[in-house]
């Protein structure tokens, strides 16, 4: 959930800030990356699959993000030196509302699955079945399949803090599983 000052005000910890994005696009909450081993020179690995809040804005440092504030999801694969990128705009944000997700990804550097279920399981917000990933790297092996998922709060250009609320969290090798778990 990304609260409202009145949220934190009621129930926020000491400390806590309303979550106010930056401008632009750097505003990552959670992450999917690849393996840590040594790149290649021309390497442009970035997460494999990246969810932010972006706005319109022009990047400006120390600046607020207002126009257009939605989640956004960026998808990455592929070649290792000009991977694929896949940007897919999400529903404008809303504060206070606890988003429930349910991601499907097949990993793969060339027919992987991504679909990202938003509010609704039964029907996905966005999918493809067939879209790079993973990446592969130029000697022709491909990036382990191990990613590691991070819960992150990157905001660049932020001098203030701001709270992301999350929970709970299911990883599955099936559906009904997930849909299941709580």
């Amino acid at each position: 959930m990304f609260p409202s000052a009145a949220t934190i005000s009621t129930v926020g910890a000491k400390g806590e800030q309303p979550f106010q994005p930056t401008t632009g696009d750097w505003n990552w909450f959670l992450e999917f990356h690849n393996d840590s081993s040594p790149l290649p020179s021309c390497a442009k690995e970035y997460a494999n699959v990246a969810f932010d809040v972006k706005t319109d804005d022009r990047v400006q440092s120390g600046v607020v993000g207002t126009q257009n504030v939605r989640m956004a999801v960026r998808i990455m694969g592929g070649d290792d030196c000009a991977p694929n990128m896949v940007w897919v705009n999400g529903p404008p944000l809303v504060w206070d509302h606890w988003y429930e997700m349910l991601l499907r990804i097949k990993w793969d550097p060339r027919d992987g699955i991504f679909e990202w279920y938003l509010d609704n399981f039964n029907t996905p917000y966005y999918s493809n079945l067939r879209i790079p990933t993973l990446y592969t790297r130029p000697a022709g092996y491909v990036s382990p399949s191990y990613t590691s998922l991070t819960l992150t709060n990157y905001r660049w250009h932020a001098p203030w803090a701001a709270t992301i609320y999350f929970g709970p969290l299911a990883v599955s090798s099936t559906p009904s599983s997930v849909r299941h778990a709580f």
